[in-house]
């Protein structure tokens, strides 16, 4: 048993493990205890329990958080009536793509604690950089770079000097090929720099020294962003039309920094070019994350449960 199902289990009424059960038998099991809101936290990743919902056991079902996107339809109804989303992440004009009802949370869709880990002091040195260089970073999962992408970041360094690209530590393959690939389009392999795997309060704290986070494209930093958010550092994030390119986004409205979406490759480039050589703007924008995450609800998550709380009641009693 994990410390998180222990975690739950001391604050849930009831707790049942259903993960020896087939679909039909914990669909069953779900309906027969007049269950008002079933709540998917998965949609379709790994290990999940999705098509649960094709029985229609509970009153109402939701899809959120985990899956970023719409769950479709089964036999030609959708599998889920709603899906949870903010105004930023699924505009009125995009509710027509999705299967789903689409319900808004008054703030950002995503959850985040405030306990996270706590902020000090870091010295670049510690991890070998020196103080001159323009450290632009992207700490999301290494699938998530497209050949389009890093060819983009290639060239933001080809065009900023003193700059390099910190990103996370993955196989060795795909660090042989990143690197490869830089070389094969002229830029240093020494200026792609890899982050070794840490504690999570040292991931957190790292951040701190990066001067700009560059966002993927077209599949979001979600969690990671949240993450740069806290340690108060700015994310760079092009949007475009799907919900997995629109959480970052999502993110940085709901801390008032929508000057930090774009919506083009050549905006994109733009950015990054000007936060490394105009210093004002570079402070400026790294205040105004400051204020934006102390000031908005990113990380209230009472006010967060509150509101969800309040979605929750008007789904029953409508």
């Amino acid at each position: 048993i994990s410390t998180a199902q222990n975690d739950f289990k001391k604050i849930a009424a009831n707790f049942i493990n259903i993960s020896g059960m087939s679909d039909y038998d914990a669909a069953q099991l779900i309906s027969s205890s007049n269950t008002d809101i079933l709540v998917d936290l998965s949609g379709f990743t790994k290990k999940s329990r999705s098509m649960l919902a094709a029985y229609k056991p509970a009153r109402v079902h939701i899809s959120w958080l985990g899956f970023a996107g719409t769950m479709g339809y089964f036999n030609s109804s959708p599998l889920y009536d709603h899906i949870l989303a903010d105004r930023y992440l699924i505009p009125e004009a995009s509710k027509k793509y999705y299967a789903e009802n689409v319900i808004y949370h008054p703030n950002c869709y995503q959850p985040n604690i405030e306990k996270r880990a706590k902020l000090f002091p870091v010295d670049r040195k510690s991890y070998g950089f020196s103080d001159k260089l323009f450290i632009y970073a992207s700490f999301g999962q290494s699938i998530k770079i497209t050949e389009a992408q890093f060819t983009l970041w290639l060239k933001i360094l080809k065009n900023t000097s003193n700059s390099i690209l910190w990103l996370l530590e993955s196989n060795d393959i795909c660090m042989k090929n990143l690197l490869a690939y830089a070389e094969k389009n002229e830029v240093d392999p020494l200026r792609i720099c890899f982050a070794k795997k840490v504690s999570l309060e040292e991931h957190i704290n790292r951040h701190q020294i990066i001067d700009l986070f560059l966002d993927t494209y077209p599949y979001n930093a979600h969690t990671s962003t949240s993450d740069a958010i806290w340690a108060q550092c700015p994310v760079l994030t092009k949007s475009g039309p799907t919900f997995a390119s629109r959480v970052a986004g999502s993110i940085l409205t709901e801390i008032g920094c929508p000057e930090l979406i774009v919506e083009s490759d050549e905006a994109y480039y733009e950015e990054a070019i000007k936060y490394a050589t105009d210093k004002q703007s570079l402070e400026l924008i790294k205040n105004k994350v400051i204020r934006g995450k102390e000031g908005s609800a990113l990380f209230k998550p009472q006010l967060f449960a509150k509101n969800l709380e309040e979605i929750y009641s008007g789904l029953i009693s409508s």
